[in-house]
Formats: C-alpha cells, structure tokens, sequence
C-alpha cells in the first residue's frame, strides 16, 4: 500500500537486522527512552523489557524514570508466548512516541505490557510491537498503537504500510494516508479482502508474477 511522504505519520526507519527481521525504535515517556522493537503483525500487545527483568537481554526500559507517564495497570504476572518467545510480566500504561522529542507522534496513557522475564529475546531487541488485524478480538488481546494513534487524531485512517528493502535500502514504515503517487502504477494495485481474524488473513487462489 502506497503511503510515503503523504502519510500523516512515518516511523523512525526500519532496520534490516542480519537478514532475519526488521526492527524499529519506538520512545517511551517524557523522557523518550529509546527502545528498539520487532513489529509483530500475529500479536496485539506493545511489550517492553522492564529495567527489573534479570532474564532480558536488550536494553531494559527504566519507567520509574517516568513516574509523570507510567502507570501500573495491575501488578499480577501473566505469560504471553510469541512461538519459542517466552515472557512474564505485568500490564501498564505510559506515553509511546513514533519519533524522539516529537509531542505530535505521542499517543498518552497506551496500555502496554512490561517484561520482567523472558526467554528467546535476542540482546539487539528490546520488545515486540503487536500489530494483529484485531478484526476478532481474544480475552488476552491488547490495545492496538495504532488504534490510539486515531484516537488522538494524529492519523487520518487506520492504515499502516511497510516498505521492506535489502539492507543496502531503506525501508519505512508509515501510517495514516494513501499516496498513490508514490506507486508505479497505482491503477494495477490489486486490494485483497481481508478475513475476519485475529491474524491478517486473506483467501487467494492463486499468484502470478510476470507474464508466463
């Protein structure tokens, strides 16, 4: 989906992280500590390795520096597994900012999960940012960034887009508008409709590239 420099709001860029995943940073409370994420389209939570967790292996995220942002939603340690990612924690909400210093990227009081143990989180990650369909919700689904994002009115839909290259490339990661300028040819962009699921889903049958 096209979105670039029309979008109402670009991330920091995504990182190519040893031809495995893509990560991005994300900045937490007033004062905008760093923390470097997966985005994860099969989970809803923005989790969050606490400065308490001894298991953690990436830059830890210490929140009783934001004491104005961060709240404890309840302090009961719940699992939430990510496939071999194990983690324990507790739930909270604080201040998650797309860009460092900028109030307009800001979304106040998002409900986020802090880990205080983990296993299979490697040390250059810090987190994984949920970004499920949310089409059908579960009892343990979380509160989506970008639907708080259109809550605060700082993007026009509730539409992100990734822009994935090679590691010589740039690659993005934007919300908000479409920009079919920024398409080769916006009239052959093809629109799949997508299931009602927990995970973006959709029935194809089949695919073609080129002309055989």
């Amino acid at each position: 989906m096209p979105m670039g420099s029309g979008a109402d709001l670009s991330a920091s860029p995504l990182v190519n992280a040893k031809d495995i995943e893509y990560v991005i940073d994300l900045f937490m409370g007033n004062s905008y500590d760093k923390i470097t994420v997966v985005p994860d389209t099969g989970s809803t939570w923005l989790a969050i390795e606490g400065h308490t967790c001894s298991t953690c292996l990436g830059t830890k995220y210490d929140y009783s520096n934001d004491a104005a942002t961060f709240n404890v939603v309840s302090s009961t340690t719940v699992e939430k597994n990510y496939g071999s990612v194990k983690t324990k924690g507790f739930t909270a909400t604080d201040k998650v900012c797309l860009k460092t210093g900028v109030t307009g990227s800001c979304v106040s009081g998002m409900n986020i999960f802090i880990i205080t143990e983990q296993s299979g989180i490697a040390s250059n990650i810090d987190g994984i940012w949920g970004m499920a369909s949310n089409l059908k919700t579960t009892a343990n689904s979380g509160t989506l960034l970008i639907n708080s994002l259109k809550t605060a009115s700082l993007i026009t839909n509730k539409i992100f887009a990734f822009g994935l290259k090679t590691k010589a490339g740039s690659s993005f990661l934007d919300f908000g508008k479409i920009n079919n300028a920024a398409m080769r040819s916006a009239s052959e962009l093809a629109y799949i409709p997508a299931l009602t699921d927990y995970w973006w889903a959709a029935n194809m049958n089949g695919i073609k590239f080129g002309a055989g």
